[in-house]
């Protein structure tokens, strides 16, 4: 599951609402505060309420960062079922 938690850190250090990074980006506000609710939850049933990579490219070319500051990759953890 992608993680923006980072994104979020990276407006507080730069001092940008969501709505200025919005705006920057050409992006609907509520597409800005739909990765804050996407971090730190499990992934979607619907692909629709996911980013697509235009969508990131906006918010990487606005900020002058890389993906890979906004985001990053959860993997998550396998259960080890010690009855199997």
């Amino acid at each position: 599951m992608l993680n923006f938690e980072p994104l979020f850190v990276l407006l507080n250090k730069r001092h940008i609402s969501q709505k200025e990074l919005a705006l920057k980006a050409g992006l609907h506000p509520t597409t800005i505060s739909r990765l804050r609710h996407l971090s730190g939850f499990s992934m979607p049933k619907r692909a629709s309420v996911l980013p697509n990579c235009q969508i990131l490219e906006r918010i990487c070319i606005a900020l002058e960062c890389q993906l890979s500051d906004i985001a990053y990759v959860e993997v998550p953890r396998r259960q080890v079922s010690f009855y199997a």
